[in-house]
C-alpha cells in the first residue's frame, strides 16, 4: 500500500472554497492543522447541475451546505488529471437508515462517484458505504468518523484516455484517502458509477458534489491540476 499523505498541498484556507490549488508544500493537512485565516469566499465558478448559477445551497462564511431538493452543484471548468482535498460535515439523522443517512457524493467528472455516507457504525464496509467507489470498489477500511465532526477526503484522479467514440483505450486510475487513511489505492476506472452509468466519458469533466436529501456541509475544496 501507499503512504497515506502524498505532496501538493501546504496552505489551506480554514473554509469556503478555492477552486485551483498549487503544489506548493510538503504534504496534506488534516482538518486539526488548518490554519486559522479568515478566506474570501467565492462560489462564482461552481453552478448547478442544470447550470443554475449562482447555486442555491446554504452559503455561510465558513462553509455551504447542501439545501436539500435544489439538486447538485459541480464546478463550470472542466478537469482531466488532478489530485483534490475537501473537507466534509454530515448531519445526525438517527431515524435514517443505509443510504438515507446522511448521503451525498464526490462525482469525479461527473461521472465517478464516490461515497459520502454516515458508515460509522459499519463494521464491514460495502461498495456503497463512506469511501467507496460507488457500487465498483469497496474501501480498504471503514475510515469514516460519527456525525456533527469534519471529516477529510483526498483524492489522486488520473482520468482514462478515451477515443472520438468515447471507448476507453486506456483505465483511469484513482486513489483516496478518508480522514488520512488509504481507502482506495490505484483503482482502475474503466466505467461510470450508479446513475452515471449510462453517460458517455469524454476523458474531461466537472467536480459534483451530490444533493441526496441530507444537510451535508464542505469546505476547503482544493483542486490540483496535475501535469504528467
Amino acid at each position: 500500500m501507499r503512504s497515506k499523505m502524498k505532496v501538493w498541498a501546504k496552505t489551506f484556507f480554514s473554509a469556503g472554497f478555492i477552486l485551483l490549488g498549487f503544489a506548493v508544500g510538503p504534504r496534506f493537512l488534516t482538518g486539526d492543522e488548518l490554519p486559522e485565516i479568515q478566506p474570501k469566499v467565492d462560489f462564482s465558478n461552481w453552478q448547478h447541475k442544470d447550470g443554475g448559477n449562482p447555486i442555491r445551497w446554504n452559503i455561510t462564511a465558513d462553509f455551504v451546505e447542501v439545501l436539500p431538493g435544489t439538486g447538485d452543484i459541480e464546478t463550470i471548468a472542466k478537469h482531466q488529471d488532478f489530485n483534490m482535498h475537501l473537507e466534509f460535515w454530515l448531519p445526525l439523522e438517527a431515524s435514517r437508515q443505509g443510504q438515507d443517512r446522511a448521503n451525498s457524493g464526490i462525482y469525479i467528472q461527473g461521472l465517478y462517484e464516490l461515497q459520502i455516507l454516515d458508515s460509522s457504525m459499519v463494521d464491514e464496509p460495502t461498495n456503497q458505504d463512506c469511501g467507496a467507489l460507488y457500487k465498483q470498489m469497496p474501501p480498504l477500511v471503514n475510515a469514516c468518523k460519527g456525525p456533527l465532526t469534519w471529516q477529510t477526503y483526498d483524492i489522486e484522479f488520473r482520468a482514462p484516455r478515451v477515443d472520438d467514440n468515447h471507448r476507453v483505450m486506456i483505465p483511469g486510475e484513482i486513489t483516496a484517502w478518508v480522514n488520512g487513511e488509504l481507502v482506495l489505492d490505484q483503482v482502475p476506472i474503466t466505467k461510470p458509477t450508479g446513475a452515471a452509468g449510462r453517460q458517455p466519458q469524454l476523458g474531461v469533466g466537472p467536480i459534483r458534489l451530490q444533493d441526496h436529501g441530507s444537510p451535508v456541509r464542505y469546505r476547503n475544496v482544493v483542486i490540483t491540476p496535475r501535469f504528467n
